[in-house]
């Protein structure tokens, strides 16, 4: 909210009352007219007075009662900051809404926003608005009552009026609680689930079904000791309320509880991956997802190859839930800056993985060798073990392997290796031998997750390993489909949104769901009620796109980075020729860059362009010129214009070289080329680009200091005069016709001012005002001879004569036509023909 549009008086209500005013505290000494500013806050219409007379004083006579009612608003009146704050309009009593905010109609402004989510039970996680309604909406309570900790007057009206109200919004609460804790469940996020429903809890104890959802939730995530803990909470709290027969969902639990707990089981899980971006379901990895899910019940190993963002954790994620009986997870994590640190990705994952009796129980032969990576195990070793043995590295392979088989003895072992991009050749060398012991098959499974557009060379070693090599399944990642698209937009949005618009943002965000997913979040941020009927068009570049864009530029030499930034300046698609030459840099330094973004994966070539590329993601050519100086994208601009304007592209091209032209600070030459791009529009039977060119030539004509010439201000407005006439658009053609004699009026100029007469009077003839038809053009042809312009000379007589047959003077219009054709002799351009052969006509 804009900070000149918040509302100088909040009312807090949600929780300890507060009143503040200008963000201090405002301080209402009286208890009644505290009492009162809060019933009137929390009324979303005006009070009549009999209402209020019979909540508070229902025992007076009505004379006193209103004298009483008077007083106490006169009061409250004067205790408000502002007179104005409080309205008395004939019989009716309100706090006015402009000024005064509520958290409590904030609150119920939201819940009915997305009431339809709190009536039914959920089948699918909330769209991203609706959570965010939610969250908001919960976010405004500072307890867990309504009006806590304060004494009101008591009547019994006024009491009935507080309990409705207290049930009402402490309700809301509670069922946006649960909500929430199933749309946490629904999306993976079992922690969260976890935390919204003791909240929930907090309030309303006895909600039985949220009580098992909890404990299911607990068991899920293998805290067993808190699951415990908890059943036997819900048995003593129905003991205590004289149910003795456990309901069967309850009984089913404790059941599953107890088995879990009579087995050896694996750790809790080490957290997960941070997959809260947006709360939406998995989509356009379904094929990625069967392969994996068959090769976990085999074993073998899989690459996951997909650029930053594609969805590789959240594919490992989902991979992992759908798993039962889950496997035993070892999550390993390549991290950039301990690429050189031997065996770290390993080191982490065994400490996060490995439990202290699992450690306890390992031979001391193997701690030995493990002591160097994990010195903590010192403490496992007893006294007078035999020293380290020689040859290091072999032996460290085969502890590691001895740990991972103790591991999986229980049942299956899922290892994923994320980021191998940044991977040590250490821990890579470890797993081609677990590779060459067998150790990845009979359902144990090895994903390794990396980015492409990162090469590490001691990866693609491993991956090219012949034992490797021969159990290797490659799974690429490839850009979202808009289908996919629409389903993230229209879980996003709660409806769907246009195909076009869908498209666009799949086009503009090249299907990486990253991208598509922060974007979404951008544009809700920006506008939490943005619906379909109201959307951008253009799409904000979110601050973790802008993050992750840099983070891959910055793996480009800076030479390349240059070449990159020009090309994203040419537009999303660029053609390697126009590039070399606006750079003036040798072909073959050109060429190497684009290889190099190539790479990268940050642009690809286009089968539309001949010797084209186009860039991967708009949104990454976005950052570059976002974080570009303005100078030297001015420079660039220019350079492109020239580029252009050099290849023979002057016609064809004409917008793209006005475009380059006015971004950089040459205007007249801009507003030259938007003139030559409307012809050529016009030529091509595009109207609408022809009359935007047009608009945008007149814009700057407008605003530029130094006048255009008089031939451009002459092609400007007879041509855009022209199109309008042909669209029997005859305001627009009389407005251009009209701006084109002022221009000649104060430019002195004959031929501008014969032209704009001649054309108000073609206009007029359309409109069959003949004699004003005649009036303006017998104005025109003087000025026009003395111009000397021959051919729109020829144009006026012509529309002299039609305007003369609209009078019925045959004979003078027959006399005009002939005088044309006569002058048609020495007529050579074009227009000159067209008014030949319009005389012949």
């Amino acid at each position: 909210m804009d900070s000149e549009r918040v509302p100088p008086l909040r009312i807090l209500l949600l929780g300890p009352p507060q009143i503040e005013y200008g963000g201090r505290p405002l301080r209402i000494q009286r208890r009644l007219l505290r009492t009162l500013l809060y019933y009137l806050a929390a009324q979303s219409e005006p009070v009549g007075r009999q209402t209020l007379l019979d909540l508070f004083w229902p025992d007076e006579d009505e004379e006193s009662a209103r004298r009483h009612l008077r007083e106490t608003l006169s009061k409250l009146r004067t205790a408000l900051p502002l007179p104005t704050l409080l309205h008395t309009a004939q019989d009716l009593v309100a706090l006015d809404q402009n000024q005064v905010y509520v958290d409590a109609r904030e609150f119920q402004t939201l819940l009915h926003q997305v009431r339809i989510y709190l009536k039914l039970p959920l089948t699918a996680p909330l769209p991203e608005a609706a959570y965010q309604k939610l969250c908001k909406a919960v976010g405004l309570w500072r307890g867990q009552r309504f009006l806590a900790g304060v004494e009101l007057p008591s009547t019994e009206a006024f009491d009935d009026w507080l309990t409705y109200t207290s049930a009402t919004l402490e309700n809301g609460l509670l069922t946006s609680l649960e909500v929430l804790a199933e749309h946490a469940a629904l999306s993976g996020d079992l922690d969260e689930a976890i935390h919204w429903a003791r909240q929930a809890l907090q309030i309303d104890e006895s909600h039985w079904r949220l009580r098992a959802h909890l404990i299911g939730w607990l068991c899920d995530l293998g805290q067993y000791q808190a699951a415990q803990e908890e059943c036997e909470r819900v048995q003593r709290d129905l003991a205590a309320e004289g149910i003795t027969e456990v309901p069967e969902e309850y009984r089913a639990l404790c059941q599953r509880l107890h088995q879990a707990l009579l087995q050896p089981r694996p750790p809790e899980p080490a957290p997960w991956f941070s997959l809260r971006t947006l709360h939406v379901p998995f989509v356009g990895r379904d094929e990625a997802l069967e392969t994996l899910r068959t090769m976990a019940s085999q074993g073998g190993i899989a690459i996951v190859w997909g650029e930053a963002g594609s969805g590789k954790s959240r594919l490992m994620f989902e991979l992992y839930q759908s798993l039962q009986p889950a496997p035993r997870l070892v999550l390993a994590n390549g991290l950039a800056h301990e690429r050189d640190t031997p065996y770290h990705p390993l080191v982490q994952a065994l400490r996060e993985a490995v439990l202290t009796e699992e450690w306890q129980t390992l031979p001391p032969h193997w701690v030995q060798i493990l002591l160097p990576l994990l010195p903590e195990l010192a403490v496992y070793i007893p006294a007078g073990a035999p020293a380290p043995i020689e040859n290091r590295e072999i032996h460290l392979s085969a502890a590691i392997e001895h740990v991972l088989r103790r591991l999986s003895q229980h049942g299956r072992l899922l290892l994923f290796l994320d980021d191998a991009q940044w991977c040590d050749e250490a821990t890579l060398h470890t797993l081609t031998h677990l590779v060459t012991q067998r150790f990845f098959t009979r359902g144990n499974l090895l994903v390794i997750a990396a980015r492409p557009e990162e090469p590490n060379p001691a990866l693609q070693a491993f991956l090219t390993t012949s034992p490797v090599s021969w159990l290797l399944k490659i799974i690429p990642l490839n850009p979202l489909t808009a289908s996919a698209v629409a389903q993230i937009v229209r879980y996003a949005l709660g409806q769907s949104a246009p195909p076009t618009w869908v498209e666009a943002l799949a086009r503009a965000t090249g299907g990486n769901p990253l991208f598509v997913l922060e974007t979404l979040r951008a544009l809700l941020e920006a506008n939490p009620d943005l619906s379909p009927e109201h959307l951008p068009t253009t799409f904000p570049v979110a601050q973790s796109v802008r993050a992750l864009a840099n983070e891959r530029l910055h793996l480009l030499r800076p030479q390349t980075r240059q070449i990159l930034l020009a090309a994203a300046i040419l537009g999303e698609t660029f053609r390697l020729d126009i590039l070399e030459a606006m750079l003036q840099e040798p072909a073959e330094a050109v060429v190497e860059a684009v290889e190099e973004m190539e790479r990268a994966y940050l642009v690809r070539p286009c089968d539309q362009v001949r010797g084209g590329y186009t860039f991967q993601h708009p949104l990454i050519r976005e950052v570059l010129l976002l974080e570009s100086s303005e100078a030297r994208l001015q420079f660039l601009h220019l350079r492109a214009a020239r580029a252009l304007e050099a290849g023979g592209e002057a016609q064809s091209a004409a917008a793209q070289i006005a475009t380059h032209f006015e971004a950089g600070g040459e205007e007249s030459l801009a507003a030259h080329y938007w003139v030559e791009a409307a012809y050529q529009a016009a030529l091509d039977a595009q109207p609408q680009a022809a009359e935007s060119a047009f608009q945008r030539a007149e814009e700057l004509l407008l605003r530029l200091e130094r006048p255009l010439s008089i031939e451009l201000i002459h092609r400007l407005y007879t041509g855009w005069a022209e199109l309008a006439f042909n669209r029997y658009d005859l305001e627009t053609s009389e407005r251009c016709y009209t701006a084109l004699l002022r221009h000649g009026e104060q430019r002195y100029n004959a031929l501008m001012i014969g032209s704009g007469l001649s054309g108000l009077g073609r206009v007029a003839t359309a409109r069959m005002q003949a004699r004003q038809a005649l009036n303006f053009l017998e104005q025109a042809l003087p000025y026009l001879e003395k111009s000397g312009h021959l051919e729109e000379q020829m144009e006026a007589l012509n529309r002299k004569a039609a305007s003369l047959l609209l009078l019925q003077r045959f004979y003078d219009a027959v006399l005009l036509y002939q005088r044309v054709l006569e002058m048609g002799q020495a007529a050579e351009t074009l227009n000159g023909q067209r008014a030949l052969g319009n005389a012949r006509y």
